[in-house]
């Protein structure tokens, strides 16, 4: 009887699996909606927004998709199996230029490209969920690493000027909001080149939500020419949610990387393990910072906090700096120009630094600028 039982439960088990357990991740990562209204309303975009579908009928690359709606309107992917192909051919192209330094006193070619700023494509994107996948193609395209000076030339050979800082991008958007938000964004190798994977240049606002970032850049060091990050902020506000950033295990640097931004706020990130150079790193910003559960894995540094702009503040609530290197800092400041107040309320430290068990801040450039008091942390 006992023996029959059991059979009968076993057979049952067959027609009732085990419940799959709830992902940990899924705050950090896209979501899934069958309407564009649904998504748009769930992460708070502009309505005043086009958000134009991506047309199978005569789309086939990303950035001829964006092209053809312009910078302004927003490109919309559904989720499918297959993904959406990032023309990789024509490398980084940039309007005007036909080529940059390479090593050792060469040339690397640049293909010269209307509306391009060594950018693969331009424009902003909502996907429907983390089955929008975007991915270069395996096009056969490659370029050296980007030396130090970095000058580039025009289309008839004439030097122009010196490039400070890596130039190349998967996607860059340059409209008034910029959008990059709920889909997933894989990188590739080029060579030894280095690129970032999501940039807002210029915008007064950049909102960049509900991606997973998959290897999405290529960084070889934490300073320029070869620093890297898989989402870069240029100038104006910003607006970051649900973040899961996978770094290369090989070649990433600064995972997240603010330059003369304007304050804004961070909720739900997650660097899921540390990149190999370089930081999370905020340059010459200002205003009011907000981050709320923001969890880094780093190998020598947290947050890297560099000539910050007088009156600048970073709130941070939640989450973790986890080190992996003993002797390393949670937070790396460098300020010429005002002592920045940080604030760390609740958020888990790893005892990697000098100083088992406290949060370890590293000073330097110009000493007596930073303050001690003006850093806090309740943990």
């Amino acid at each position: 009887m006992l023996d029959r039982l059991s059979a009968d439960i076993e057979t049952l088990r067959g027609f009732f699996p085990p419940p799959i357990p709830p992902d940990p991740d899924a705050i950090f990562k896209p979501r899934s909606f069958e309407k564009v209204e649904e998504a748009i309303d769930y992460w708070g975009l502009p309505t005043d927004m086009e958000y134009v579908p991506w047309d199978p009928e005569t789309d086939t690359y990303i950035g001829q998709a964006l092209d053809r709606i312009g910078i302004n309107r927003v490109l919309v992917l559904a989720e499918r199996e297959d993904p959406y192909p990032l023309d990789s051919r024509d490398g980084f192209a940039a309007y005007g230029v036909s080529a940059i330094t390479g090593p050792n006193g060469t040339r690397t070619n640049v293909v010269n490209k209307p509306a391009r700023w060594f950018e693969m494509a331009r424009g902003n994107i909502l996907g429907l969920g983390p089955g929008a996948v975007i991915e270069p193609t395996d096009s056969g395209w490659s370029a050296p690493a980007q030396p130090k000076p970095l000058y580039y030339f025009d289309k008839k050979g004439k030097q122009v000027g010196e490039l400070v800082g890596n130039q190349n991008v998967l996607i860059g958007s340059y409209s008034k909001t910029g959008i990059f938000c709920n889909f997933t964004l894989r990188g590739r190798d080029f060579g030894e080149v280095v690129y970032d994977g999501l940039k807002f240049v210029g915008c007064e606002l950049g909102i960049c939500k509900g991606i997973h970032f998959d290897q999405a850049s290529r960084g070889r060091h934490g300073i320029p020419n070869l620093e890297s990050g898989s989402a870069v902020f240029y100038k104006g506000r910003y607006e970051i949610q649900s973040l899961l950033i996978d770094n290369h295990p090989k070649w990433s640097s600064s995972p997240i990387m603010w330059n003369r931004n304007k304050g804004g706020t961070l909720k739900d990130v997650k660097i899921a393990n540390h990149a190999p150079h370089g930081m999370p790193t905020m340059w010459a910003c200002e205003g009011y910072n907000q981050f709320e559960n923001f969890n880094v894995q780093a190998w020598y540094t947290g947050l890297n906090v560099e000539q910050s702009e007088p009156g600048c503040e970073i709130d941070w609530t939640g989450g973790s700096i986890t080190l992996n290197q003993r002797g390393s800092w949670h937070l790396n400041i460098g300020q010429t120009k005002d002592s920045t107040k940080i604030r760390l309320r609740d958020v888990e430290i790893t005892p990697n630094g000098v100083i088992p068990g406290k949060l370890v801040c590293s000073g330097y450039r110009t000493p007596g600028i930073q303050r001690m008091s003006d850093i806090e942390c309740d943990t």
